[in-house]
């Protein structure tokens, strides 16, 4: 994961030079490139690896893109701490989880002060080089500091909440009566 760490901060180094990549992140798609004047110079435009970025995981799971961006209302620098959270583990999964509305606000009921423990210690387990950078970017932003670091942990959860809930167990490890309950529930969701 080493190598999309660096990617990831590569991402989030060129979120913060361009001074149009909150739009690129949050705002309504059909209205991102109207203004070219607000533009950069130089800007790729869709291909922008921010926009690219943002595409992916707004078709990816809508519902979770929307939680993501309910959180952006705190500023600038959260899409920053966005992508050097979530682009590594996009790259690390090739996937961003599909979560539903309700999915996600099963998991957020649930999301208590454990849960935040268990996920900076899975985070740390990922990587402990990528936390450590989450860790001095937050600390960088002075202010709503505390806000960031719980709204990043908080979408990190999500995001290995969907991958857990999309992962097919190991088939090798299932008991025989395991395995006939988990091949009835394909074969019940298939009708």
């Amino acid at each position: 994961m080493k190598e999309k760490l660096f990617l990831g901060i590569d991402l989030s180094e060129t979120t913060k030079q361009c001074p149009n990549s909150h739009n690129c992140l949050w705002i309504r798609r059909s209205n991102l490139f109207q203004k070219a004047e607000l533009l950069p110079r130089n800007c790729r435009r869709e291909n922008c690896r921010v926009v690219v970025f943002r595409k992916t995981f707004e078709d990816s799971s809508p519902a979770f893109y929307a939680e993501a961006l309910s959180l952006s209302r705190l500023g600038r620098a959260f899409g920053q701490l966005l992508v050097l959270a979530i682009y590594p583990l996009f790259l690390e999964t090739k996937q961003i989880p599909y979560l539903t509305t309700a999915e996600i606000l099963v998991f957020k009921k649930s999301y208590y002060s454990a849960q935040i423990y268990q996920t900076k210690k899975t985070m740390k387990k990922i990587n402990t080089e990528w936390v450590d950078r989450l860790g001095l970017f937050a600390q960088n932003i002075r202010f709503a500091h505390e806000h960031y670091r719980l709204a990043i942990i908080y979408l990190v959860y999500l995001f290995l909440k969907g991958i857990e809930k999309n992962q097919l167990p190991d088939l090798q490890t299932m008991s025989p009566k395991e395995k006939d309950e988990f091949f009835s529930e394909l074969v019940k969701g298939t009708r």
